[in-house]
Parts: structure tokens; sequence; C-alpha cells
């Protein structure tokens, strides 16, 4: 590289002194000399190209693991936020944003609004006599028993304590106390296996809502509430719960 250097600084000098024919035959010696360097710098320049083609390999895909991992643990924030870490029902977030969306399709596809509340009884009891990990299990159960009467597209959550809340889509009122009654069937079910030393049983309130009818998640929620407690200061009255 230094020869074809020296040879472009004499080819240059000729051409300023007007000495063209010397500069040509610089030139030809120039040019020979720079493919010469070529040829010689060749298997370099290929394994430079071939390391560096490498290089940039490796780094997409270790960019592309990156992005991967990056995307599962957006996943898995996005579940901790609305899901209940011991029931892996919805919890309360979780209900509140996912039943926007499903009044939503009831608009459209001309469906009444199931909002249910559900309580379970003697849930201080359970906690007193069996201690608060027996208390854990009474809630886990409720909620498996929940999984299996509602379907898929219904809305299932524990939104806190022993409450839980489901917003189911309908299309009668019959519909909604054919739920009831296979949950309460379920419950018995659950019950006659005895898995759990104490009875299992949950209050309930119901509130069924017209597609058209102008209301809050938050007021549904309430209306359903106070039903479920007005069922459960009844069971007092006769008895049934302590």
């Amino acid at each position: 590289m230094f020869v074809l250097y020296v040879l472009l600084d004499w080819l240059t000098t000729d051409i300023q002194n007007g000495k063209y024919i010397l500069a040509g035959v610089f030139c030809l010696v120039s040019i020979f000399a720079t493919c010469s360097c070529l040829h010689n710098e060749q298997p370099f320049l290929l394994k430079a190209l071939w390391q560096e083609k490498n290089y940039r390999r490796r780094l997409e895909k270790k960019m592309q693991i990156k992005a991967r991992e990056l995307q599962d643990i957006n996943e898995e924030l996005k579940c901790l936020a609305l899901n209940d870490e011991l029931t892996g029902l919805y919890n309360r977030r979780g209900f509140f944003t996912l039943a926007q969306h499903q009044m939503k399709l009831a608009q459209r596809e001309q469906k009444d609004i199931l909002v249910i509340f559900a309580d379970i009884d003697d849930m201080k009891k359970i906690n007193d006599s069996f201690g608060h990990k027996e208390g854990d299990r009474a809630m886990k159960s409720m909620a498996a028993i929940l999984k299996e009467t509602f379907r898929t597209s219904d809305i299932v959550a524990r939104i806190g304590g022993d409450e839980f809340a489901i917003l189911s889509l309908q299309t009668s009122w019959d519909n909604a106390e054919i739920l009831m009654d296979r949950l309460q069937t379920k419950v018995r079910s659950f019950n006659e296996k005895k898995l759990l030393p104490y009875t299992l049983a949950v209050s309930l309130g119901i509130a069924l809502y017209p597609c058209d009818y102008r209301c809050t998640v938050e007021e549904m929620l309430q209306n359903a509430d106070e039903m479920m407690y007005a069922s459960k200061r009844n069971k007092r009255k006769t008895g049934t719960i302590g």
C-alpha cells in the first residue's frame, strides 16, 4: 500500500509539471499496483465480510430472543394485573375492565346483561374454626365451582375477600334461573364428596338488565350486591346460616 501511495504521488507531481507521458506510465503502473493489492487482500476482505455477516446474524438472533422474552414478561404482567392470584379468576380490575366490553357486545347482539353477586356463607366461622389456610381452600373450591358452572365467555371474578361477581349475556330471565339452579346443584354435589371439614354454601344476588338499559357496571354490581345481602339476611332469619 505504501508503494501505491508513492506511485500516486509521482503521478500527481508529473501531471502538475506537464510530464504527461511519464504520468501515463505511472498511471498504468498505479492501476497494476492497485489490482495487485486488491488481489492480495481479497482473502482478508472476504474473511472480514463473513465475520461481519455472522456477527450481524448472531445479533439479530439475540434481539429476537430478547423481544420474545419482553413479550412474555408483558403478558405475565398483564395477567397479574387482571387476575386474582389465589383463585385464578379475574380480580376486581379485570372484572370492571372486561365488563365494559361485554356491555358493548350486549348492545350489538341484543342480549340481556346478567350480573350475579356471590358471597360464601360463614366465612368468618371457617377462618376462626379451621384457620385462614382452610379459608383460602374454601375460596379456591368456590372458584372452581363457578368455573364449572359458567361459560368461558362469561366474566367470573373474585372482587375481594370471599365475594365473587359474574357477568353473563343472556336472552331471558329463565336462563338466569337455570344458571342459579345449576350453581346450587354443583355446590350440593361438591359437599356430598365431603372434601372439606365443613359445608360450603353461598348466598347469591341477581340483577338482569335489558341490553339498552343505561347504567354503569358499578351500579349493576351494587344492585346485585344489595340483593345478595337481602338473601343472606333472610337465611339468618330462618337459621340457615349463623
